[in-house]
């Protein structure tokens, strides 16, 4: 009893320190509109027709999820009302942007399950030359002292070919990461072969986009990356070329630069990019990864993703259904680097795993989230995840997938911001996920 009583403390102290965290993530996007009068607004008297008042009897069972969830977040209700009738937000929005509303900088976290807690901060230039150019960039640093920062330049028409747009962006992005884990190769990895190693990596990538139709995309890619890893001990675990072969380590210890082209095809009819309700994206990839100074390390990559958004008998409550294949193909005597192996872990995502946790060339994953309103710009969401890693596809079969239950909440506003919170269960423990998904 006293445990318990304890874990009830903690939550709530949680749900408070949230909710506190709210003042500061929300107003950069909720509260940018004008503020309005509201004794100029019509009155308006709405009567549900008898068949929508019997559908929601009928599915009364699931909004139940909803009260609760409300029950238990009364302090972020109260905590967004307060912000809403103040407007607090809007006076912070201008403090974080320009004259124009142009550019903004804002604070970013995140918290995952093996790279621990970090943060930094990010911006967004949306008309760089006063011609719709987009820059945007971020930088964190993580509490293992991990290091990323992203960086992209990007126009989304940028020219008119036989009367379709053209769009352009170049992503640059790196990492230096001193403390990474590692548990071998396969789908029967265990916990108990927990080893670490250090890498670096840097990619660039020119992305130009063609609209085939007004859903029908295709994409062509051009790039290059560079990584290199090290074996290193951490926190009582071993390297990992203390517990691995060379055979397994492929790529330990060099440096390989990659020339990488590829194509990449889409059908997208969302609603909504960044929140959808309805709609989904269907897209598949292939990238060619030929190494340029190391023999024997190049590899095809193919990736297919097919996500789905549903929406139920009332407004906001949403279905969402995933499917993610990812895998490397060898040639020949060519073996791909341990350390960009394909990943199964929190952001997969297999949301009840650590991340590193599963390594092989390829995996798939199936994901299923049920998604409803709790307050003004909070949802809540139940979620079930199950995949696998595998060798190749011709070895592929439905044995040892992990599964994942859990749920959430989305802080979201229009297209500006998006916080999740996910906590997940697996089999190896409660894992809890956090950031900041997009901002502005």
């Amino acid at each position: 009893m006293l445990k318990i009583g304890a874990q009830m403390r903690n939550l709530y102290r949680f749900i408070l320190g949230l909710a506190v965290c709210i003042v500061f993530l929300l107003p950069i996007s909720t509260f940018a509109e004008e503020e309005k009068d509201p004794s100029n607004e019509p009155v308006v008297t709405i009567t549900p027709p008898q068949q929508y008042i019997g559908r929601k009897i009928a599915f009364f069972p699931l909004d139940l999820p909803g009260y609760l969830m409300r029950a238990v977040t009364w302090p972020i209700g109260a905590v967004i009302r307060t912000v809403e009738e103040k407007h607090l937000g809007a006076r912070i929005f201008d403090l974080l942007s320009n004259k124009e509303k142009t550019f903004w900088v804002y604070p970013y976290i995140e918290g995952a399950p093996g790279p621990g807690f970090g943060g930094g901060l990010g911006f967004v230039h949306k008309d760089l030359f006063h011609d719709d150019w987009r820059l945007s960039g971020r930088y964190d640093i993580r509490i293992n002292l991990n290091q990323y920062a992203r960086l992209g330049l990007g126009k989304k028409h940028l020219l008119d070919l036989a009367g379709r747009p053209l769009s352009f962006r170049f992503d640059f992005y790196w990492a230096h990461e001193g403390y990474n884990d590692y548990y071998g190769i396969g789908e029967n990895s265990t916990q108990a072969n927990h080893a670490t190693y250090a890498s670096d990596y840097l990619r660039g990538k020119f992305k130009f986009d063609y609209a085939l139709t007004k859903k029908i995309n295709m994409g062509a890619r051009l790039g290059t990356v560079s990584v290199k890893s090290r074996s290193v001990s951490r926190n009582g675990n071993p390297g990992v070329s203390d517990l691995f072969t060379p055979a397994e380590l492929i790529g330990l210890n060099e440096m390989i630069n990659y020339f990488v082209p590829g194509l990449e095809f889409w059908f997208d009819n969302r609603d909504d990019q960044n929140f959808p309700s309805e709609g989904g994206r269907y897209a598949i990839s292939f990238s060619r990864y030929q190494a340029l100074n190391v023999s024997n390390v190049s590899y095809n990559q193919y990736n297919a993703q097919f996500v789905h958004s549903i929406p139920l008998w009332r407004p906001n409550v949403v279905l969402t259904l995933q499917n993610k294949w990812d895998m490397k193909q060898t040639i020949g005597n060519d073996r791909v680097p341990f350390d960009i192996l394909t990943k199964m872990d929190y952001s997969s995502p297999l949301r009840g795993f650590s991340g590193g946790r599963f390594h092989d060339r390829s995996s798939v994953v199936f994901n299923v989230e049920y998604r409803y309103p709790i307050w003004n710009v909070l949802y809540g969401v139940l979620f079930f995840d199950t995949g696998k890693v595998f060798r190749r596809l011709d070895s592929f079969d439905f044995d040892n997938f992990r599964f994942v239950g859990g749920g959430g909440f989305r802080f979201h506003y229009k297209d500006r911001a998006l916080f999740n919170l996910d906590i997940g269960y697996g089999g190896e423990g409660v894992k809890v996920i956090f950031g900041i998904k997009k901002m502005l």
